[in-house]
């Protein structure tokens, strides 16, 4: 891990250049586990989950969203492109795994992933990360938090 002193931009008085402390969007990182198989390979229920979550964060999609089902007992991808940024889900029945990845460049309020998660994919467990893009003041304050 690098430290404040080892990053090469940092001006001698400890501020940063302007260019370091951008806030360019929040990404949610999300992993669902222990959902029902079957619903996992449901490409219609992925596909409302991702249109529930545009939907109710004002995202606006930008073409047609890409959508695939695996053959088999494969799982489903689903893939949108949005003015703000994008979303994406795999899923994995054979781990009973769902994950999504959603990026927005504007600040959004947060979604309820959880609930939503545990009600439709009958998920016993969802971990929810949220990072903040591009601010490296905010990263680093939330590493020393770590530590």
């Amino acid at each position: 891990m690098k430290t404040e002193a080892s990053f090469p931009l940092a001006q001698a008085s400890g501020a940063l250049p302007h260019s370091l402390t951008a806030s360019v969007g929040s990404e949610w990182i999300v992993d669902a586990y222990g959902c029902e198989p079957r619903v996992l390979q449901d490409l219609k229920v992925i596909a409302q989950i991702c249109e529930d979550a545009v939907a109710y964060l004002g995202l606006q999609v930008l073409g047609q969203p890409q959508q695939h089902a695996f053959p088999g007992h494969g799982g489903v991808t689903a893939m949108y492109m949005l003015s703000e940024s994008h979303l994406a889900c795999h899923t994995y029945p054979e781990h009973r795994l769902a994950t999504f990845n959603l990026y927005c460049c504007r600040d959004r309020p947060g979604w309820n992933w959880q609930k939503q998660l545990e009600d439709r994919l009958g998920s016993t467990e969802v971990l929810v990360r949220r990072v903040e893009r591009g601010n490296l003041v905010t990263q680093r304050m939330a590493q020393r938090g770590q530590e």
